[in-house]
């Protein structure tokens, strides 16, 4: 059995889970690598292979619409994708969500005590926040500073999980008055 906590969507993560959390949220990172793709030309085929579409197949496509993309194969499967062009998709949201223009110019601030302001609390249902908040949380404990993104939660230390609770057992005779006899 696997010590992973399960899985939840960015809008059911308590305070503790934000704080806590080292990782990036993989559902999260999915998400922003294929936006990400519609947005700068590279698009998902069948077999989880992802293609940069190639100028002759847009101009192809303009001239009839039903044409099938074609492209050159960059990498196969979302998170592959996110994990070979992380950078430009952190920049890409950060200059997108925020007047920063690089998510590095967010992470390495000119102030040593600046921390963003990234409301996931307000925005519940955009994963773009909750992403943006996540990967910087995640840079920031890579970089060893425990500086993190204000959310809108209150920062709350991660809580030792509780042993589990001891039930009652409950017998059928508890019922039964004192002195008086059971019968089969």
């Amino acid at each position: 059995m696997s010590d992973a906590p399960a899985r939840k969507t960015h809008w059911s993560l308590g305070a503790a889970d934000y704080a806590a959390k080292p990782w990036i949220d993989t559902d999260l990172a999915e998400k922003a690598a294929k936006e990400y793709a519609q947005e700068n030309g590279y698009f998902g085929a069948v077999g989880g292979w992802i293609y940069k579409e190639s100028d002759w197949s847009k101009a192809r496509r303009a001239e009839n619409p039903e044409a099938l993309r074609r492209g050159s194969a960059v990498t196969q499967g979302w998170f592959n994708f996110w994990c070979s062009y992380r950078r430009a998709i952190e920049d890409h949201f950060t200059a997108k969500l925020t007047a920063f223009p690089t998510f590095d110019a967010m992470v390495h601030p000119a102030s040593p005590t600046y921390r963003p302001t990234i409301l996931v609390r307000d925005n519940p249902r955009d994963w773009r926040w909750a992403f943006l908040a996540n990967a910087y949380d995640v840079a920031q404990k890579n970089r060893g500073d425990r500086r993190r993104a204000h959310t809108g939660y209150p920062v709350v230390a991660p809580v030792a999980p509780a042993a589990p609770a001891v039930r009652p057992v409950s017998l059928w005779l508890s019922r039964v008055v004192a002195g008086a006899s059971v019968r089969g």
